[in-house]
């Protein structure tokens, strides 16, 4: 299974006018997703990016951060997202375990956050006055129908995360392109997607073990992602609102286990069985 075919080239063609993901009122339609993901792809090629590197990635949770992901896979390197309002000691013990070559951040992080990021890789930054080289070379190869990438070797690094450890310290893990298609298959084995399937994501997106399977198997189905916006989203360790699950009408929620009990209690506590 071709992770980025079955997620984007088969959806994108049988209905790419269908929606693929929704943040508060802003929506991007499949083809939209796949056209945008292939110019970045594009992008990381022009800046240096090969099969086998690592990018780190400091987005807001969204499209952005979704698309570039994707566009780093396809062209077969690995992806180290980090939360955007990570802490500088954070930002250093992993940039200096994962060793990325190219780093995409948002221009608003803290300066501190961005010299780190330049003096350990070449680094863009997105978003600011004026066009990032990303960002020029997304908007200028942003054509309709041009070609993805093809993600690298089954066992090579596909995703890389970064987590505190019991002791006190910290550790990368990292994910390969072939555990990358396992947690697609799983989360597709375990909840029934298709094209009606309107999947919730609430939980932080640069934890990709956690919503990866999620993500993927929604995508590949056809389904429509929701993510909370930014006055919608859970602050960490909190249940999230149960307005926004309830207008978005969801099928399936995906979140980190650690959020359902706190879920949990606040259903029992509200004797409210609509969730």
């Amino acid at each position: 299974m071709d992770v980025l075919t079955d997620c984007l080239l088969g959806p994108s063609a049988r209905a790419p006018h269908a929606t693929a993901l929704i943040r508060g009122d802003a929506r991007i339609r499949y083809r939209a997703l796949r056209d945008r993901i292939a110019a970045l792809c594009s992008a990381m090629a022009a800046e240096g990016v090969e099969s086998g590197q690592c990018v780190a990635l400091l987005l807001d949770d969204g499209v952005d951060l979704i698309a570039h992901l994707l566009a780093v896979l396809a062209r077969g390197a690995s992806v180290l997202p980090l939360a955007a309002d990570s802490g500088l000691d954070d930002v250093e013990r992993a940039l200096d375990s994962a060793q990325p070559s190219l780093a995409v951040a948002s221009a608003n992080l803290a300066p501190g956050i961005l010299a780190t990021l330049s003096r350990s890789a070449r680094t863009v930054r997105v978003g600011r006055r004026g066009l990032s080289s990303v960002e020029a070379l997304e908007r200028a190869g942003s054509r309709p129908g041009q070609p993805l990438g093809r993600p690298g070797p089954a066992n090579d690094p596909a995703l890389r995360f970064f987590s505190d450890t019991a002791t006190g310290g910290s550790h990368i893990h990292t994910l390969s392109h072939r555990a990358v298609v396992t947690a697609v298959r799983t989360c597709a084995e375990q909840i029934p997607f298709d094209e009606r399937s309107r999947v919730g994501v609430a939980g932080p997106l640069h934890q990709p073990p956690v919503l990866i399977g999620h993500i993927l198997a929604t995508l590949s189905a056809g389904g429509t992602l929701y993510l909370p916006a930014a006055a919608d989203a859970p602050a960490p360790g909190t249940p999230i609102p149960a307005a926004w699950a309830r207008q978005a009408r969801l099928t399936a929620l995906g979140l980190p286990a650690t959020m359902l009990v706190g879920i949990a209690n606040t259903l029992l506590a509200a004797g409210d069985g609509a969730l």
